[in-house]
């Protein structure tokens, strides 16, 4: 199934149930916007297709991301399950601003993530036994979420001094220190804290920060994009 949103200049791939071969549906359908469901024929096919920005795959069967190396003007990119092991984003690490990554059981090791200067939004989450990133190689990140994940402390935080918002619900902290969060100056809102540290670490945590709102709303990372409603309003009704 394939549903194209001229609106939105995306191109919905639904691969999991019927084969489809993507190199004909870009030259059908123009896009900047891709998701993919499931693993299309012809992958690959997206390198020929640098004006693609935004990109997610849902269920791909690929180890890497080979297929994407031609997409240099990235900015968005999600993977969420499939067979994900290796992450290489040095063709995308100038321009990517948001990624996320998510149960994805086979990827353990995120020391490969290079300087991404302009990346501001980062979600890592239900993926277990890990090497981390280096924090420090993203220096504008604003907007943070490690839901269901598991770390031997949080003092790499220091190297995250503009983060905005942390979302932690579910985590496990080997040394139970959550104090590294008091050191995020323009921190505005924390969720999970209460999870994941017990109700009186969060009552002392807000006396100390009274300026930061404490598991309050949804996540960030939880809250819908500006155009998704309308958006999956339109592709529910199978425009083409």
């Amino acid at each position: 199934m394939i549903n194209h949103i001229p609106k939105y200049k995306t191109l919905v791939v639904l691969a999991e149930r019927e084969p489809h071969d993507l190199s004909a549906e870009l030259r059908r359908f123009s896009c900047t916007r891709l998701s993919i469901h499931g693993t299309p024929d012809n992958l690959a096919a997206l390198s020929d297709y640098p004006d693609i920005e935004d990109v997610s795959l849902q269920s791909c069967d690929v180890s890497n991301l080979n297929a994407l190396q031609g997409l240099s003007r990235l900015r968005r990119l999600r993977v969420a399950f499939g067979q994900l092991s290796s992450l290489d984003l040095n063709f995308c690490s100038s321009t990517l601003e948001f990624l996320a990554l998510s149960r994805l059981r086979r990827l353990k090791d995120l020391s490969t993530l290079p300087l991404m200067p302009k990346l501001e939004h980062l979600v890592i989450n239900h993926i277990h036994s890990f090497v981390p990133p280096d924090f420090g190689l993203f220096p504008n990140l604003r907007q943070l979420s490690i839901w269901n994940t598991d770390w031997q402390s949080l003092s790499w935080l220091v190297h995250l001094p503009d983060l905005e918002t942390l979302h932690i619900s579910q985590i496990k902290v080997k040394d139970a220190d959550w104090k590294a969060i008091l050191s995020l100056a323009r921190l505005r809102r924390l969720h999970g804290m209460q999870s994941v540290f017990r109700s009186a670490a969060s009552k002392e945590f807000i006396r100390l920060r009274p300026d930061v709102r404490v598991d309050q709303g949804i996540p960030v990372d939880l809250e819908k994009h500006p155009d998704t409603k309308q958006f999956l309003e339109e592709l529910s009704r199978g425009k083409k």
